[in-house]
């Protein structure tokens, strides 16, 4: 145990694996991204070229075309909830057939360009 922190020693370590995991799955986007490149190209502001080198790089933030083709990379469909007035509400859901019956990664969109994870934190039923 860290004195100083409270973290554990092995939370470096967790952090190094996320972040690699985080890589292979920007690559793997940016890969699928190419192979849609005639179908995503008309929604972009700037050339498919720039906007792949742009994608490519840890700090930029993903969106709508990401969304899309993460299912494919993630063997898991894409939910993406808003909160509307009737609490949260699924606004868009992306899958793939390489997704199966798998659960759905969820995310929540606050509006104005932003995605965070949503994480379900109810205890798992011991029945």
């Amino acid at each position: 145990m860290n004195s100083f922190t409270g973290q554990c020693a092995g939370q470096p370590l967790k952090l190094i694996e996320e972040q690699q995991a985080a890589d292979e799955l920007r690559q793997c986007i940016c890969s699928k991204l190419q192979s849609k490149q005639e179908d995503i190209t008309p929604y972009l502001e700037v050339p498919f070229d720039e906007y792949i080198k742009s994608m490519s790089q840890a700090s930029t933030w993903g969106g709508e075309p990401e969304l899309s083709v993460a299912p494919d990379c993630l063997l898991r469909p894409v939910d993406v909830y808003m909160n509307g007035a009737m609490g949260l509400q699924v606004m868009s859901s992306y899958t793939s057939r390489s997704c199966g019956q798998r659960d759905a990664v969820s995310v929540l969109f606050n509006g104005i360009g932003h995605y965070d994870l949503l994480i379900d934190n109810a205890p798992a039923s011991k029945l």
